[in-house]
């Protein structure tokens, strides 16, 4: 946490940038030492948020060196893994600051399935993997419904639900991998969800996609919100260009805050 603190009471600012953890095993180099090799820093997330959060300290820090003094405290808070709670712990393709009102609700599902354990020989109904895979197979169908509309031009990738296989885990283990001649009797596998904040909450049972009095978890992107107009100003005072205001198809905290009745809003760079 890095504070740049004012004495006046008005509500203070947070800056949120993020941090993920690594596959330390997949990299040739360490992932968090930032590697100098022939002019080139290899290290985890040069592309991905770690930028936005350099730049925080950058601009206060060049702040600070004028003496300027802000109106409001600001927060900068580093987090791990915002789209998965943070417990363990990109850059704009065009010439344009990409603009993000809204984020899509991450979600964690779990399908568990039970059968009659038997001989891999043998054919019978209700073992764990045929019905483990009577639900892959209708989530499958659903993914291909959702994954058209956004071939078909219809909506961005972010504007529909996402849904991703991301572990199958099944089998009897043996001391070289598995018993290949052994049906199991318990199969699992995961998926993550990413809900927009206009998507239907009917779809999954329980869910937080809005908030109180059923008001969308979005951010106002016009003049009746003061934190628009004062970005949107200081980008064009630079000579920079705003893209189409849009949802994040990951999660920057946007749900969080404005589950809390905050208003908030991401941004990324150009290159």
């Amino acid at each position: 946490m890095v504070r740049f603190k004012h004495s006046t009471s008005i509500d203070s600012l947070q800056l949120s940038p993020r941090s993920v953890p690594a596959e330390f095993e997949e990299w040739l180099r360490p992932p968090f030492s930032a590697h100098r090799t022939d002019g080139r820093i290899y290290a985890h997330g040069a592309q991905d948020d770690k930028c936005i959060g350099v730049q925080y300290l950058e601009a206060i820090k060049n702040l600070k060196s004028r003496g300027f003094s802000p109106l409001r405290t600001i927060h900068i808070s580093y987090v791990p893994e915002e789209e998965i709670g943070g417990f363990d712990g990109q850059a704009s393709p065009g010439d344009e600051y990409r603009f993000f009102y809204g984020d899509r609700t991450p979600w964690n599902l779990i399908i568990r399935a039970e059968g009659i354990p038997g001989h891999g020989a043998k054919l019978y109904d209700n073992g764990a993997m045929e019905n483990l895979m009577k639900s892959v197979e209708l989530i499958a169908r659903f993914r291909e419904t959702q994954f058209d509309i956004v071939k078909a031009g219809k909506a961005a990738y972010s504007e529909v639900v996402s849904i991703n296989p991301v572990y199958l885990k099944a089998g009897t283990p043996s001391t070289n991998g598995f018993v290949m001649n052994m049906q199991p009797s318990k199969a699992e596998v995961g998926y993550d969800l990413r809900l927009p904040p206009m998507a239907d909450p009917d779809i999954i049972e329980k869910g937080k996609l809005k908030v109180h009095l059923g008001s969308l978890i979005m951010t106002q992107t016009d003049d009746s919100n003061p934190w628009w107009f004062i970005f949107k100003q200081a980008v064009e005072a630079t000579g920079g260009k705003l893209a189409k205001p849009e949802i994040l198809g990951f999660d920057y905290g946007c749900t969080l805050y404005s589950q809390f009745g905050n208003s908030s809003f991401g941004f990324l760079f150009n290159d």
